[in-house]
């Protein structure tokens, strides 16, 4: 069904349904990276493994190339955030983290797509943080720790107050006490949201009042 759904948006692409037709051919490619990533994980066998890394390769291509389709075509629109976002999640998974972080920050400012961006480099920020501090004291970089520290307490403190912001509909310009409330009237979507970004920041020893820039020691 992906590929009719790609099909449908190179054929009309001055459509009013082509964006959403993109968007539905990057889902499909995007559960379809995702079988088999999970196929090669369960491979017991090295006939099995080569067979379920082949069918990986295919599919990040597949991935790949619908998503650059629904950029190139439809920049402007949510359905290209939405093939970054996804796109960027599989170089994640891949341990492309680099690749990931220049994906999702390549999401513009003004995006609804924006606070979750966000909120993913902030999460790759915080994976490296921790890899560095768990390794021996005379193999750490304190350079690289203090860098990935600063650098997600900032992506995170910004996707809060993005989300918030969202969610109180301009009325909140920052994270503060009343957080708990609007997570808990932001329903599920939003909450997930907002818990995520709180605990990645109480995770590098921050609280949600922790403002832009500071690194903290």
């Amino acid at each position: 069904m992906g590929e009719a759904g790609l099909k449908a948006a190179q054929d009309n692409k001055k459509s009013i349904i082509a964006p959403k037709a993109a968007a539905f051919a990057v889902y499909c490619a995007a559960v379809l990276y995702g079988k088999a990533r999970d196929d090669g994980q369960r491979a017991a066998t090295p006939a099995a493994k080569k067979t379920a890394a082949d069918e990986k390769t295919e599919a990040a291509k597949r991935l790949q190339d619908v998503a650059d389709f629904t950029i190139t075509n439809f920049p402007n629109n949510s359905e290209a955030d939405e093939a970054r976002l996804s796109l960027g999640k599989a170089k994640w998974s891949d341990g492309n983290v680099a690749e990931a972080v220049t994906i999702f920050q390549s999401i513009n400012p003004k995006s609804e797509k924006y606070p979750e961006a966000l909120r993913l480099v902030g999460g790759l920020l915080v994976g490296q943080f921790e890899a560095e501090v768990k390794k021996k004291p005379s193999e750490q970089d304190q350079n690289l720790i203090q860098k990935y520290r600063g650098e997600a307490i900032k992506a995170l403190t910004e996707s809060l107050k993005e989300q918030i912001a969202i969610l109180e509909a301009g009325r909140c310009d920052s994270p503060g006490p009343d957080q708990d409330a609007i997570v808990a009237r932001s329903g599920p979507h939003g909450s997930e949201g907002l818990r995520r970004s709180r605990q990645g920041v109480a995770t590098l020893g921050q609280c949600g009042q922790c403002r832009e820039g500071e690194n903290g020691t």
